[in-house]
């Protein structure tokens, strides 16, 4: 008959290999809840961002839509203070004329890279300017201006990205409240 019979070195060997097990198991666990951790990290830093774009996007439309307010009343005040210096010729009608002096005219540079530069080199602000890119995808413009107030001489900024399916458009349409213009688009 045959027994067997358990030896010391072979119970420290069954006890190392359990030892081995759970350690292994352990960094399993630990591997898994790291995961789960960044994962979970990720996707808070995300919506963060997300909050952060719409907070910019939300700040950029109320400082445009102060600037179209100042602007209005600063017209308001011209056409007030003409009417008070003119002779008793003038009459309280002429308080709601439209009368602009001058018009918006546009310049399109290309300023480096995909950058470029919209500049109103006429003698009038425009209000409500918005850069449409026809048939080019959205996804390949940043900061295109949208209800933007442009002084004379000043200027926007923007980028046009060009893609293996998508190449920049030849031209833009520049369109202001009382106008449109289009522009061709130079290749850097």
């Amino acid at each position: 008959m045959l027994t067997m019979a358990i030896e010391t070195g072979d119970a420290a060997t069954w006890a190392s290999s359990v030892v081995a097990l759970l350690a292994l198991l352990l960094t399993a666990v630990q591997y898994w809840q790291q995961s789960k951790r960044q994962a979970q990290q990720k996707e808070e830093q995300a919506a963060r961002d997300r909050a952060q774009a719409e907070a910019s996007q939300i700040a950029t439309r109320q400082a445009e839509a102060q600037e179209r307010r100042a602007y209005a009343m600063e017209q308001a005040l011209q056409r007030v203070v003409r009417i008070l210096d003119e002779p008793r010729q003038g009459s309280l009608d002429a308080l709601s004329s439209d009368a602009v002096e001058g018009a918006p005219a546009w310049q399109l540079a290309h300023k480096q890279g995909n950058a470029y530069v919209l500049r109103n080199v006429g003698t009038a602000v425009a209000t409500g300017v918005r850069v449409d890119v026809g048939q080019h995808p959205r996804g390949l413009t940043r900061a295109l201006p949208e209800d933007a107030v442009v002084r004379p001489q000043e200027a926007v900024e923007f980028l046009l990205l060009a893609a293996w399916g998508a190449p920049r458009p030849d031209s833009i349409r520049v369109v202001w409240d009382g106008g449109e213009q289009t522009l061709p688009v130079t290749e850097p």
